[in-house]
C-alpha cells in the first residue's frame, strides 16, 4: 500500500514515477520531503514487532522535513495517494 501511495505521489509532483524521481525528490525537494516522511512514518507505524522501531528515527527526519519545509504537517494525516504540497512556505 504506501508503495502504491509513494508511487502517485511522485507521478503527481513529477509527471510519471521512476525511483529515480522518487529518491532525487526526496532528497532535493522540500515539500515533496514531507510526503515522503510521511508515507514512511505511517508504514513503520503499520509493522508489527521490531520493524516498528524504525518509526523513532523516521519521526525525527520528518519533523525535520516540516521544519524545513515551513509545514506543519503530521505523519498521522490521513492523505490519499497523490498528494502534492505545491507551496510549503507560509512567508512567500
Amino acid at each position: 500500500m504506501i508503495l502504491n501511495e509513494l508511487k502517485s505521489d511522485t507521478h503527481r509532483q513529477y509527471g510519471q514515477f521512476s525511483w529515480g524521481h522518487l529518491v532525487k525528490g526526496a532528497i532535493t525537494n522540500r515539500t515533496f520531503r514531507v510526503v515522503v516522511t510521511m508515507r514512511l512514518c505511517q508504514a513503520a507505524a503499520a509493522e508489527p514487532g521490531l520493524l516498528r522501531l524504525a518509526l523513532i528515527p523516521l519521526k525525527f527526519m520528518h519533523r525535520l522535513s516540516t521544519h524545513l519545509a515551513a509545514a506543519d504537517f503530521s505523519w498521522r494525516n490521513k492523505v490519499g495517494a497523490g498528494i502534492a504540497i505545491t507551496h510549503g512556505w507560509g512567508w512567500l
